[in-house]
């Protein structure tokens, strides 16, 4: 019998998630059943009960393979440039750009859907906790590293406005749903950036310059979903 490897285990357990994603987008996750996973993945409905014990469990692989993303994305940011605040401003810009993503609005949708199963599930809630907890822990620690150089005003404090920042931008994602034309997200970033520092939108309309002048531009935006394929 030939051996399984940890690279075919995880390209199988990927292509179960993505096509639970592609699932949850086209029918919603409370009406998606193993089977149509199963069918959507071209696997046997008893092949993805190999993988997964069942919805719930794909869900929290779809969260803990976000989380794998936030990382890279944060990590990513700060192997580009040295200023925390510039590697911040990278981390929004590109988290900003799922805006204009031709599948926010379906991936916001999945998302409201999901959480009261998040809430109701012990497994789920830990997984996601551990998720906001990732993203609080990140931002402050780049806000903090920032306030230390002097670059916030000193009346911020870095673990309150990271918390703010987060909740600004789901409730965001959400908003936007229902009023795009009130919810814009560059209006939120250039009210952060003015709110942090007296020179915020100075080092904006610099960050704007470099970026035009041939910098990279932001990363892959990271989803808390996979993205589905082209």
């Amino acid at each position: 019998m030939a051996r399984v490897t940890e690279a075919h285990v995880e390209a199988r357990r990927s292509q179960i998630l993505d096509a639970a994603w592609a699932c949850f987008a086209e029918k919603g996750y409370h009406q998606t059943t193993m089977q149509d996973i199963a069918v959507m993945a071209e696997l046997s409905a008893g092949t993805l009960y190999l993988y997964f014990e069942g919805k719930e469990a794909i869900l929290k692989g779809i969260s803990d393979r976000s989380q794998e993303m936030g990382r890279a994305l944060v990590a990513g940011a700060r192997s580009r440039v040295g200023d925390p605040l510039d590697a911040l401003r990278i981390v929004g810009e590109t988290m900003v750009s799922v805006f204009n993503d031709p599948t926010f609005e379906v991936t916001t949708r999945v998302n409201m859907e999901i959480m009261p199963e998040v809430i109701r599930n012990e497994e789920l809630r830990k997984s996601f906790a551990k998720e906001l907890t990732f993203w609080h822990t990140a931002v402050t620690q780049l806000l903090s590293e920032a306030k230390e150089k002097g670059e916030l005003r000193p009346e911020v404090d870095p673990s309150s406005l990271a918390a703010m920042m987060i909740c600004a931008w789901d409730g965001l994602r959400h908003f936007r749903l229902i009023d795009p034309d009130t919810f814009k997200p560059e209006q939120l970033v250039t009210l952060i950036q003015v709110l942090v520092t007296d020179e915020g939108a100075a080092r904006a309309i610099k960050f704007a310059i470099d970026e035009s002048q041939g910098r990279e531009r932001p990363l892959s935006p990271p989803y808390s979903t996979p993205r589905p394929e082209e």
